[in-house]
């Protein structure tokens, strides 16, 4: 940004670096059981209503979601 518009905002021009934040938040992955690879965010299709992990190419199930955490607004009926 330009020095003289910094002072117009009332920024300082040398501002001293601060160390960044790091985060050490668990974090839950899965992994394919036929190539044992990570399975990320957008590396899965469904065909014919079973979901199949994108690098591999071969069929894998989801574990089913912990009910009890998330809103009963959103639950499918019965559970």
């Amino acid at each position: 940004m330009n020095p003289v518009l910094k002072r117009v905002l009332g920024e300082s021009v040398d501002a001293p670096a601060l160390p960044v934040i790091e985060s050490t938040k668990p974090v839950k992955i899965y992994l394919c059981p036929h190539c044992n690879e990570e399975i990320l965010e957008k590396h899965t299709y469904v065909q014919e209503d079973v979901d199949h992990h994108s690098d591999c190419g071969k069929p894998i199930k989801w574990p089913e979601p912990d009910w009890s955490k998330v809103s009963k607004w959103l639950r499918p009926a019965g559970k």
